[in-house]
C-alpha cells in the first residue's frame, strides 16, 4: 500500500518507504521533462518550509519525479535563497504533480513558506544550473 502521512510540523512523518523511488526518470527513449526551481523564502518560516519541502518531494515521486539536487545561495539583495532541480519522465507527469489533490490542498501552507517562486524548464540537459547542487536526503525545494 502507498501511504505517506502529511504532518507540516514533523519532516519526518513522511514516510518514504512506501514511495517507489527506483524507477527511472528516462523511460523507453524518451528525454525527461526538466524543472528548476528559485525561491525566495519567508525567514520565519524556515521549519514549516522544511516540513513542506519533504511532502513536496515525496508526491513528486508518486507522479515520476526525481529530485536531482539543489544549490543554497548566499543570500544577497534579490538573489534567491535555494534553486532546485528535478525531472519527470513527461510534461504531463509534471502536471498531475501540479494538479495533485494534496499539492492543492496544501497550497496555503506552500504560500507561507515561500515569497516567491521561479520556474524554468530547459529543454537541454546540458542547461541544467546544477554546477554547485547537492543531492541529499534533505531536500530544500
Amino acid at each position: 500500500m502507498n501511504s505517506f502521512v502529511v504532518d507540516l510540523k514533523d519532516p519526518v512523518a513522511v514516510d518514504l518507504a512506501d514511495l517507489d523511488a527506483s524507477k527511472p526518470v528516462q523511460a523507453e527513449g524518451r528525454a525527461p521533462f526538466y524543472v528548476e526551481i528559485s525561491l525566495w523564502l519567508n525567514p520565519d518560516q524556515r521549519e514549516l518550509w522544511q516540513a513542506y519541502a519533504y511532502w513536496s518531494v515525496a508526491v513528486m515521486r508518486l507522479h515520476g519525479g526525481e529530485y536531482l539536487g539543489r544549490r543554497d545561495l548566499e543570500r544577497t539583495e534579490n538573489a534567491p535563497d535555494s534553486h532546485s532541480v528535478f525531472a519527470f519522465p513527461s510534461e504531463a507527469a509534471y502536471d498531475a504533480y501540479r494538479n495533485d489533490i494534496i499539492t492543492t490542498a496544501l497550497a496555503d501552507k506552500r504560500s507561507q513558506c515561500v515569497i516567491d517562486s521561479e520556474y524554468s524548464f530547459p529543454k537541454d540537459p546540458g542547461n541544467l544550473l546544477l554546477l554547485g547542487c547537492t543531492r541529499d536526503n534533505s531536500p530544500k525545494a
